[in-house]
């Protein structure tokens, strides 16, 4: 052969030998792209918290989580749609923001896609809070040496009372006029006016105390009766000019007489005897 005529068919060979060697060699091993994963989905969502407690005027964040079918979970609140089956209790806006309105319960739904999930909102009334204290008194006025109790009522908002006369602290305006101990219990010491100031937490309520001189009325004559006598006696010369108590009291000689409406005092009357 001739070397024009070998060249000729080496080169005619060739592609048939690089052929070959790209397919393996003639073996019947084959080449297999990567495939894309698909796309993981929702599969479920679920709202937090699943119940939740509250009381009018308070607000709850609620969150909703969704799990994908690659087992991966994410957030998806701002994303969600929300409804309240009774707005009266509660409402919920747009983030999942719950305002609590008034005692009741309701579910509320988010929904994501074509999944949706509920929680139960529980509300209830604030418990009652205090609005004034009041201290109160058998009567405005006292006779030296005399003795009173003041007692003091709590109010709360919701129209109930209390009494919280022990856990009290009292204080007098004037110590010499009269006193009062831890109890709320006035002690009078001398003529004159004081005030009492009870203080209980935050609040305070006061109430003035006259300590008036011992009652001197008429002598009622009755010499068809024994005892204590009760009546009015117009046969006095003077007048009861100082008002506060109901009745003055003066026991004379195993009687007494009442001074109705007003107090009479030793320089107001004269004595007359039976």
């Amino acid at each position: 052969m001739s070397f024009r005529s070998w060249i000729t068919t080496v080169s005619l060979a060739l592609p048939v030998v690089l052929v070959s060697i790209g397919c393996g060699g003639g073996s019947n091993s084959k080449s297999t792209l990567p495939s894309t994963p698909p796309t993981p989905k929702i599969s479920a969502v679920s709202v937090t918290p699943a119940e939740a407690s509250m009381t009018v005027g308070d607000k709850q964040q609620l969150s909703v989580n969704a799990t994908f079918t690659d087992g991966s979970q994410k957030d998806v609140t701002a994303s969600s749609t929300w409804a309240d089956s009774n707005q009266t209790v509660a409402s919920v806006d747009g983030t999942g923001l719950v305002n609590a309105l008034l005692a009741g319960t309701t579910t509320i739904t988010a929904t994501n896609g074509a999944f949706n999930s509920s929680t139960i909102i529980t509300v209830a009334n604030p418990p009652p809070y205090m609005t004034r204290i009041s201290v109160t008194s058998s009567s405005a006025s006292l006779i030296v040496g005399d003795k009173q109790q003041l007692n003091v009522s709590a109010t709360y908002s919701d129209g109930s009372q209390q009494d919280v006369t022990a856990s009290s602290t009292w204080t007098p305006s004037d110590p010499t006029v009269a006193t009062i101990d831890n109890m709320g219990l006035v002690s009078s010491r001398k003529t004159g006016s004081v005030m009492i100031t009870a203080t209980y937490g935050m609040f305070t309520s006061s109430t003035t105390i006259t300590i008036i001189g011992p009652s001197i009325a008429t002598w009622h004559g009755d010499n068809q009766r024994s005892g204590l006598k009760f009546a009015r006696d117009d046969t006095h010369s003077g007048q009861c000019k100082s008002a506060g108590l109901r009745q003055a009291f003066l026991l004379h000689g195993g009687r007494i007489h009442v001074c109705p409406a007003a107090i009479c005092f030793q320089s107001d009357v004269s004595w007359h005897s039976a």
